[in-house]
Formats: C-alpha cells, sequence, structure tokens
C-alpha cells in the first residue's frame, strides 16, 4: 500500500468513525440544551440522522 493510499485510508476512518461519533455525542449533547421546541425539533433530527447507521461512503443505504 502505497503512503498516499494509507493517507486516504487514515482519514477516511478517522471520519467515518471518530467524526461520526463525535458529531452524533455533539448533537446529543446540542438536543439536551436547546429549549426552543423548533431547534429542538431540528436538533433531533440530526442526532437521529447520526445514530441511525453507517453512512453512505460505507457501501450501506441509510434506513429511513
Amino acid at each position: 500500500m502505497s503512503q498516499d493510499l494509507a493517507a486516504v485510508a487514515a482519514s477516511a476512518a478517522r471520519e467515518g468513525c471518530v467524526g461520526e461519533t463525535l458529531a452524533a455525542v455533539l448533537a446529543a449533547e446540542q438536543l439536551g440544551q436547546a429549549r426552543d421546541p423548533a431547534v429542538r425539533a431540528v436538533y433531533r433530527i440530526r442526532v437521529m440522522r447520526r445514530v441511525e447507521g453507517p453512512p453512505v461512503e460505507w457501501g450501506e443505504p441509510r434506513r429511513h
């Protein structure tokens, strides 16, 4: 595996695993702090989208 390919693979793993996990945690925290019903509705959707499964980039369709 070339260094460039290894770097791309590492970047994809960070974004796909670590980045998505942190985004889900952040969205859940924002939902917990939001007081406005409209804002809570938006954050609730964000949380559900983050935790519903692997992103399309991983080759599996998202569940709706």
